[in-house]
């Protein structure tokens, strides 16, 4: 069904979870851990300045998990296996 002037799209930025039409949730895995792969970068880089480790965690645990614990509920139910596991390589 076609609305005049109203673009039908094959995925959509909601609150910061990318939602596709086939609900899929490839693109925002593939989203989230790209930005994680650039922080634990950061990461390596506090590291190597001299970080504590403890102050290592509470930063990989604000800027990390936090981005991968955003809005689970809501999209972690509908992974298939093969995107869980690809989320468990990546760490």
């Amino acid at each position: 069904m076609s609305l005049e002037g109203i673009e039908q799209v094959q995925s959509a930025k909601l609150l910061g979870v990318i939602f596709q039409s086939t609900f899929s949730f490839v693109d925002h895995v593939d989203y989230v851990l790209k930005i994680c792969s650039q922080r634990i970068y950061l990461l390596k880089l506090l590291r190597d300045q001299g970080l504590p480790l403890q102050k290592l965690h509470t930063v990989f645990q604000a800027i990390v998990l936090s981005c991968l614990m955003y809005a689970l509920p809501a999209w972690g139910p509908l992974l298939n296996v093969e995107l869980v596991h690809k989320i468990q390589m990546a760490f």
